[in-house]
């Protein structure tokens, strides 16, 4: 049978401990991938065509130039954008012919029933989803590209879009699981992107100061997350951060110091399997958080949020997850039979339990054949 569609599917991410932080080189951060996915289906088509239901766009259109511009200018677009630019550009470099593609996204990485963003990494997921899907679609079974490729490629999609970022959220969408992380140098890849360095090249290179390590935690490792039902935008409260760490950059390198050793006590608390170790680290890294807020100006733990932590702090112990400012916290339990109990309170309190767990995968594909339905082929291969 030959394969002419794939479907991809990326892992979202929670940030467990290290966040703002994460934006230096040589400072740990753990993210994980979680069990709610972007799915990209690529498959043959007549023009470039890309589709995205939930925000009601239907065959926006793309060109064979470089700078796969689209038929329709909307911001929400330019992750994917970039995604196709780097994408194209690295299958170019290596002499592979450019195929006319149709694209169509869905995302489980939002709220259903107001499109709310949870703060799950989708734009992470859906770069990392469309460069896999690009890079598969045009090469052959026989071609090994490897995770550490797509990563790399899909930082730089990232990278171009925002000009910031620490990739963690792009490491939990490639390679899944529970990952101890430092960011590349920015400044180093700022200056080869500037010098226009072959992606094809680029990505063969050793990166300044990554560092990604998967982490294996005991059946005892028990997170629960809770949904504010408030998004926040991160990228005005990183500015905020940035310009904090320039007009006082002695506190802040004593936040970075902090922050270091309490993470470094999460991962050998998940290393060595000692419990108590992993709550003191989130108890530690929440505190750490909410002074950096408060010093900053920067609503890091909201209102909702400390109501959560408080409430997390009953069972075990809880942070804000990510930037702050809303979207969702974490909860880790003395006692996993008491997570129905922490929900319960949760729930109490206006909180939403969100369904996630760890995804030990990280960006998935499965190919199969446009002839039958994606359903259809799929009940074909359980089948045999």
């Amino acid at each position: 049978m030959t394969v002419s569609s794939y479907r991809i599917k990326a892992p979202g991410k929670m940030m467990i401990a290290g966040e703002y932080a994460v934006l230096e080189p040589r400072q740990l951060a753990v993210v994980g991938a979680i069990t709610r996915y972007v799915t990209v289906k690529i498959e043959e088509g007549t023009k470039n065509a890309l589709s995205i239901p939930a925000f009601g766009l239907k065959e926006i259109t793309w060109g064979d130039e470089p700078e796969c511009l689209l038929s329709t200018k909307d911001p929400r677009l330019r992750f994917i954008q970039n995604a196709l630019v780097v994408a194209t550009r690295f299958l170019r470099e290596k002499n592979v012919p450019i195929q006319k593609c149709s694209i169509t996204t869905l995302s489980e990485l939002d709220d259903k029933n107001s499109g709310v963003k949870y703060g799950l990494g989708s734009s992470a997921a859906i770069t990392v989803a469309v460069v896999t899907a690009m890079i598969k679609f045009h090469l052959s079974d026989e071609d090994d590209v490897s995770q550490d490729t797509i990563f790399k490629l899909a930082v730089i999609a990232h990278f171009l879009t925002q000009q910031n970022g620490s990739g963690a959220d792009i490491a939990a969408a490639v390679y899944g699981g529970l990952l101890a992380y430092c960011t590349f140098n920015g400044d180093w890849l700022t200056e080869k992107l500037e010098n226009d360095e072959p992606f094809a090249t680029l990505v063969e290179q050793h990166w300044p100061d990554l560092m990604i390590e998967r982490l294996n935690p005991s059946e005892a490792f028990s997170m629960s997350v809770g949904w504010t039902k408030k998004s926040a935008a991160t990228g005005p409260m990183v500015n905020k951060v940035q310009a904090f760490q320039l007009e006082s950059p002695l506190m802040y390198a004593r936040f970075l110091e902090e922050s270091h050793a309490a993470v470094t006590r999460f991962i050998q608390g998940i290393k060595t399997n000692h419990q108590q170790d992993v709550l003191a680290a989130i108890r530690e890294n929440r505190l750490l958080l909410k002074r950096l807020g408060e010093d900053a100006g920067v609503p890091i733990e909201t209102a909702e949020l400390t109501n959560l932590c408080q409430i997390a702090e009953k069972f075990g112990s809880g942070k804000p997850s990510g930037a702050g400012g809303g979207d969702c916290g974490i909860a880790f339990l003395n006692d996993p039979e008491q997570k129905h109990n922490l929900i319960e309170a949760w729930q109490a309190a206006g909180i939403e339990p969100l369904d996630l767990e760890i995804s030990n995968s990280g960006v998935t594909f499965i190919e199969y054949d446009c002839k039958p339905t994606l359903d259809q082929y799929l009940q074909i291969q359980h089948q045999q």
